[in-house]
């Protein structure tokens, strides 16, 4: 989902050759944007979005995305002129304001910021879950203004959930899974790790060296959770695991990189997606990965559990690989 705005649902269309739907069409036309957004190319990106909104002026996508892009590339006031024209798109008024203040906080209006942001409320704006973890906002947070301002959104949020009104996202993901299975004994040891695809972009490399990204954490994998669902304790480098589910995330401390380790069983009681694992405590279950570089660049997300003697899987290690970089710990299972 990253920070884009969720698709309304388009009615399919046959062009001459087969079927061919509107939602196809529109997904080849805006391709080339959201590839240059997602590499973090600001200006390609603004570049194509602007004409995007020509052709399409309630594309609800393309003003974020052009808004968004020039805020990166230091354009306030092209950005909230784009923002301005965002919240004109039927059903974004308050997106669109919510946006526009998160530039002021970049310009350093605080005063316009928190009025853009109450405007935004007023304006049914109830994405309270995305404010919580939207750092464009972490310089003014501790104002009590903001405060009051969030309570709002929370309201509107809790108002909106009451008359069954959610924002709905639907899409398909391949995922993988990396098994390590150890039987021929009275029983079987069985750890697994699943991951929705991801295919390495030039943008992600930016992110181990942005230092606004500093302390940032990722889902580890496309759309929901990646998963480690183990029967048996183990050890990841030097922390020790308990038998479970959980769910993995990575996050950026500084040159060092973490994995974590979040219970499900929590997870699900307090129904977290992981677009939102931003927002989250750092869980007990944390332990650092070593960085190497790869001489074959994967070009998709992989995870494996790879026992480092033949014929035994109690001692393994780790693997995370995306583009030219790998990830690694030992893993070692801990059967009594």
């Amino acid at each position: 989902m990253s920070s884009r705005i969720v698709a309304s649902v388009l009615v399919a269309v046959l062009t001459v050759g087969g079927a061919f739907t509107a939602r196809e069409a529109v997904a080849q036309d805006k391709a080339p944007m959201d590839t240059a957004f997602a590499n973090r190319e600001w200006k390609r990106a603004a570049e194509l979005a602007r004409a995007r909104t020509q052709e399409e002026p309630n594309d609800a996508d393309a003003w974020f995305i052009l808004g968004r892009s020039l805020t990166q590339l230091s354009e306030y006031d092209r950005a909230l002129e784009a923002y301005g024209e965002f919240t004109k798109v039927p059903g974004y008024a308050g997106y669109g304001r919510y946006a526009a203040a998160s530039v002021y906080v970049k310009k350093g209006d605080v005063e316009s910021a928190l009025r853009l942001l109450d405007e935004a409320a007023a304006a049914g704006f109830s994405s309270a879950g995305e404010l919580s973890i939207d750092r464009n906002f972490d310089a003014i947070r501790a104002d009590a203004r903001f405060h009051a301002i969030f309570e709002k959104i929370r309201e509107n949020a809790r108002a909106a959930q009451s008359r069954g009104e959610r924002l709905t996202f639907s899409t398909e993901t391949d995922r993988k899974s990396a098994r390590l299975i150890l039987y021929g004994g009275l029983d079987a040891l069985r750890v697994v790790i699943d991951h929705g695809m991801v295919p390495w972009r030039d943008g992600y490399a930016k992110a181990l060296e942005d230092p606004e990204l500093d302390g940032r954490r990722w889902r580890l994998g496309a759309n929901d959770w990646t998963t480690l669902d183990t029967n048996v304790g183990l050890s990841l480098g030097d922390l020790d695991v308990p038998a479970g589910e959980y769910g993995m995330t990575i996050r950026r401390d500084g040159k060092r990189i973490l994995l974590e380790l979040h219970d499900m069983k929590d997870m699900r009681a307090r129904r977290v997606d992981p677009y939102y694992c931003q927002a989250l405590e750092v869980p007990a279950l944390v332990t650092e990965l070593d960085l190497e570089d790869l001489e074959e660049p994967a070009k998709d997300l992989a995870i494996s559990i790879a026992p480092i003697k033949p014929n035994d899987g109690h001692a393994c290690e780790l693997r995370i690989d995306f583009g030219p970089h790998r990830l690694t710990t030992p893993l070692v299972l801990q059967e009594k």
